[in-house]
């Protein structure tokens, strides 16, 4: 091994290797060699003639397939896994010399291009995973003549085609899938699936189907139905109603057909699949009524998913007793209510229950509570109107998510158990007591996700933060919570988002706190925080995007540390004391200097894998109306440092931030002239400076920011002439009032625009005005000129120059001047016999 510079880091406990004289079985599964450990495979097997079984699986190795022309030399190999590897290149052409290969599985390497041909020489292969990696091009048709195939998997490439009827000679084909390939199936392909009398599992997720699901399980009732054990039609745009047709298909144990589009009524014939463990029609447009019918056979039933249906409607009696035993079940946004379904209580190996939006008027029952395994791992009843209170659920040691967001629950936050991770209990309007002793837990939790927002809790905020290390996001906004932000909250190392707006949090800001390097959205915004912004401030904030602090008591200067958040998108700092100047420094914010309207990517590792995480993240002022967002990569770029005292020029740095799409400065004591490059600012749709003290000139430049829709300079001390152009005049008067020096539309026109009155001064002159008017007059007369003589020439010049015209235009005014006589003389007549 020392001459393949070769170490083991860990061996499989299952893993092994015959070294025999003559080897028969090479086993080197999840061996993770540290070097090339094929150089030592090498030296063990260039010799070998008789080696059958070779399994280098899980090893992560970086190497070309192509470079491995040993292993295609090996005619004796009848089991070859090289799976989950970074195998890279083509497949070579040299498999075909394999011909006594029963099995072979290449999936998940970084394997390119297309699916070789010479494959159909391998007539003993019977398994064949090609899987999860970047295969291109066509299926060949020569895979269909490998005649021995039981288990193929194309699942998870880039293929592109349609499949041909030429599959049906797969005579012993057990597995088939096909997942997110891509792939067209139009009727006869799906007719040729149904000849396939000994397939046991279908997956074609994610394909394109574009039939009524009754034609594809007719295709398939002609032999398959047979057989199937599992179907998986899941994303390949079906449409229609479950038929009755699906009661043929006696042996399914799993049928998943979710996220397509259909939508009629789901037949009672699926009573009659008696072997079936799974179902999911999710995220379909399913309607009618869902009756004890439908489930009457279904005792081995596991897992029922039929959510985000939201016209199915579920008529179950109080009393109905289920035959199964569900370990998950979605109904999300069916129609259950209003009463609390009772038959949950029969339940007694729950793990997952999704059963949110089913518009639940009603108490959860205790004996539910009581009822439930301890096993439950996932529980989801959120945006129903479901009252009472919620019982200590710290015996759920399993439980992972919790959800109750969006009901009427009343009481205080329960106690949970110290491995549950996400929690929600966002916006019920009655919760109010327990905060404080839930925040001060006696053990340490591994809590990530908190979100007790929008609720009346009034006790004050604890200095417990460090019994959650784990804690990603924390929401606490809009309550009624008190006390300081302590000094523990640096403790939250892996913190990304920290929401306690809107509430009667006092103090001062920590001065440790230095550096969240995962901190993304801060916002304290609305509280009672006074004291100074820390000069230490945002230095280790490297992936700060959103920092809202509106709406406290902050004084003195804004701290140069805050121009360092490069990734910042929004900074709100208005509504304060801050006094000082602006810093010139804003032009490092880097992030604002893109002029991309939406950041396509943010760099942070601000993601929440969790359908919990459906709050706000981030609230500014815009367009003067409070607005909030759910999305980072949607966000507007902006900054508000609005009602404060800041005094000085705006420095000329701002206009470097080509990003910002808002800039709001209004109601300080700003002073000197807005920066002349402020047209560089593009992106800029708002822009108010008013009530500060500006003065002289607007730029021209502003004219140039084709996006502006809000602008407001009103009440400083600007003078001189609105720059023209389509923009600046287009806005209401309002947004230059109060400059008792400016001019020119759409305030009244400067002096000296309109021709001035001639003024008797002795010698009857009128006095010349400084902007040039009288060049505009004459412009205006000469061109009105010219427009008579050509239009009189146009006309005239024709009846002079062209006989025939003028005939005609003479015989017109006869003709015109008979009629008119003509109608004059009936009505005088018509009159005096009226008379």
């Amino acid at each position: 091994m020392d001459e393949c510079g070769l170490s083991i880091q860990h061996t499989s406990s299952h893993s092994n290797s015959n070294t025999s004289s003559t080897l028969h079985v090479i086993s080197l599964s999840s061996i993770h060699f540290n070097g090339n450990p094929f150089c030592l495979l090498y030296k063990l097997i260039s010799n070998e003639t008789r080696l059958t079984y070779l399994d280098l699986s899980l090893n992560y190795y970086q190497i070309p397939l192509e470079s491995l022309t040993f292993i295609w030399n090996m005619n004796s190999l009848s089991h070859l896994d090289l799976s989950d590897n970074d195998l890279s290149g083509h497949i070579p052409r040299e498999i075909k010399r394999m011909h006594n290969l029963s099995f072979l599985d290449l999936s998940s390497n970084n394997l390119s291009g297309p699916i070789p041909r010479e494959i159909e020489s391998m007539h003993n292969l019977s398994f064949l995973d090609l899987s999860f990696k970047t295969l291109s091009g066509p299926i060949p048709w020569e895979i269909w003549n490998v005649g021995e195939l039981s288990y193929l998997s194309l699942a998870g490439n880039r293929l592109d085609g349609s499949i041909t009827n030429s599959i049906s000679n797969l005579k012993h084909l057990t597995f088939l899938d096909f997942s997110s390939s891509k792939l067209r199936f139009d009727k006869h392909a799906m007719n040729s699936l149904g000849k396939l009398c000994r397939l046991q599992t279908l997956s074609l997720y994610d394909n394109n189907i574009t039939q009524e699901f009754s034609q594809v399980l007719q295709s398939l009732s002609s032999c398959a139905h047979k057989s199937l054990v599992s179907l998986t039609l899941s994303n390949t745009q079906l449409w229609g109603s479950v038929p009755n047709i699906i009661d043929n298909f006696t042996s399914l144990e799993a049928l998943y057909v979710g996220s397509n589009q259909l939508n009629g009524t789901i037949s009672e014939g699926i009573a009659q699949l008696s072997w079936l463990e799974d179902l999911d029609l999710s995220y379909n447009n399913l309607n009618g009524v869902v009756s004890s019918n439908h489930f009457s056979n279904l005792s081995r039933l596991r897992y029922l998913d039929l959510s985000n249906n939201q016209a199915l409607v579920f008529n179950l009696s109080t009393d109905w007793i289920p035959p199964f035993q569900l370990e998950q079940i979605g109904l999300r946004s069916c129609k259950i209510g209003p009463m609390f379904p009772k038959w949950l209580l029969t339940q007694q190996n729950l793990a997952a229950v999704d059963i949110s939006g089913a518009q639940i008027s009603d108490i959860v029952p205790e004996s539910f509570w009581s009822s439930v395994p301890s096993t439950l791992e996932q529980f989801n009843m959120s945006n129903n109107m479901i009252y009472g209170v919620l019982p200590d659920l710290s015996t759920f040691q399993s439980l992972y998510q919790f959800d109750m967001s969006s009901n009427n629950l009343s009481g205080a936050v329960p106690s949970f158990p110290g491995n549950c991770f996400e929690l929600n209990l966002n916006n019920n309007n009655k919760l109010s007591q327990g905060l404080y002793r839930f925040l001060c837990p006696k053990t340490e939790m591994n809590l990530g996700f908190l979100n007790l927002s929008n609720n009346l809790f009034s006790e004050m905020l604890p200095d417990c933060w460090r019994y959650f290390p784990s804690l990603k996001i924390l929401n606490l906004q809009n309550n009624n919570i008190g006390g300081k932000l302590s000094s523990s909250i640096v403790s939250l190392n892996i913190l990304q988002a920290l929401h306690m707006r809107n509430n009667t949090i006092s103090g001062e800001l920590p001065k440790s706190w230095v550096n969240s390097p995962y901190l993304v959205v801060l916002d304290l915004a609305y509280n009672s925080l006074s004291g100074y912004i820390p000069p230490t401030f945002g230095n280790g904030f490297k992936n700060l995007s959103v920092l809202s602090l509106r709406n406290n008591h902050f004084s003195m200067a804004i701290p140069s540390s805050l121009c360092q958040l490069s990734s910042l998108l929004v900074l709100d700092l208005s509504n304060n004391h801050l006094s000082g100047t602006l810093p010139k420094c804003l032009s490092d914010l880097t992030e604002m200097v893109s002029a991309k309207h939406f950041p396509q990517t943010i760099n942070t590792s601000y993601t929440v894998q969790s359908s919990l995480y459906d709050s706000d993240i981030a609230w500014f002022m815009w367009k003067r109306k409070e607005h909030s967002f759910d999305d980072l990569s949607g966000l507007y770029k902006g900054i508000d440092i609005s009602n404060n005292n800041l005094q000085g020029p705006i420095p000329n740095e701002i206009s470097s931030l080509a990003g910002l799409v808002f800039l709001n400065l209004s109601q300080n004591n700003l002073s000197g002239g807005i920066p002349s490059g402020i047209g560089q600012l593009t992106s800029l749709e708002f822009l108010d400076l008013s009530h500060n003290r500006l003065s002289g000139e607007i730029p021209t430049s502003l004219a140039s920011i084709s996006y502006l829709e809000i602008l407001d300079l009103s009440e400083n001390n600007l003078s001189g002439r609105i720059p023209s152009g389509t923009q600046l005049q287009g806005f209401d008067e309002s947004a230059y009032m109060g400059n008792p020096g400016l001019c020119g539309a759409p305030l009244p026109t400067c002096l000296g625009d309109e021709r001035t009155p001639i003024v008797q001064n002795g010698d009857n002159t009128a006095q010349p005005n400084e902007h040039g008017s009288d060049d505009l007059f004459l412009g205006l007369y000469i061109s009105v000129v010219l427009g008579v003589i050509t239009g009189f020439w146009g006309v005239c010049g024709s009846l002079v120059l062209k006989r025939s015209w003028r005939r005609a235009f003479f015989r017109f005014l006869d003709d015109t001047k008979d009629k008119v006589y003509v109608l004059v003389v009936v009505d005088i007549a018509r009159a005096c016999r009226r008379s």
